[in-house]
């Protein structure tokens, strides 16, 4: 049996990335997009999952330099290639939450749990409330 590649005909183009010499604090590679000069470590996804259950989660669509759509996350999502970096009760939670990470992944004072009652009291409440024990 052939390996499904559903995922692969649903890659994002609009990005051509190409990997630096960078690193995040967590590890992941830092790729520059030849197109615009951005850089990305990560692109989350916001997604209805299971679909119509009113909870939201955020996927990284950025795995081994490619970004995949929606739709090619979904299936590797349900495959068990990827696991969600967060789940929230309400789209908006979610969509805050990955700006947050996305703003902070590389900041060192991410891991600091006073840096985000200083900036951000509604996301560390969001955090402390589904995150943490």
């Amino acid at each position: 049996m052939a390996a499904d590649k559903t995922h692969l005909r649903n890659l994002d183009k609009s990005y051509k990335l190409v990997p630096t010499d960078q690193k995040t604090d967590a590890g992941r590679i830092i790729y520059k997009n030849a197109k615009t000069g951005e850089l990305h470590s990560e692109l989350s996804v916001t997604v209805e999952y299971p679909a119509n259950s009113g909870k939201w989660i955020n996927v990284p669509s950025l795995l081994d330099g490619r970004v995949y759509n929606a739709k090619g996350v979904l299936a590797m999502l349900k495959k068990g290639k990827l696991v969600p970096t967060s789940t929230h009760m309400s789209e908006q939670e979610a969509v805050e939450s990955a700006q947050f990470r996305s703003n902070n992944l590389n900041n060192e004072n991410y891991n600091n749990p006073t840096y985000f009652d200083d900036i951000m009291p509604t996301i560390w409440t969001i955090i402390r409330h589904y995150f943490l024990p």
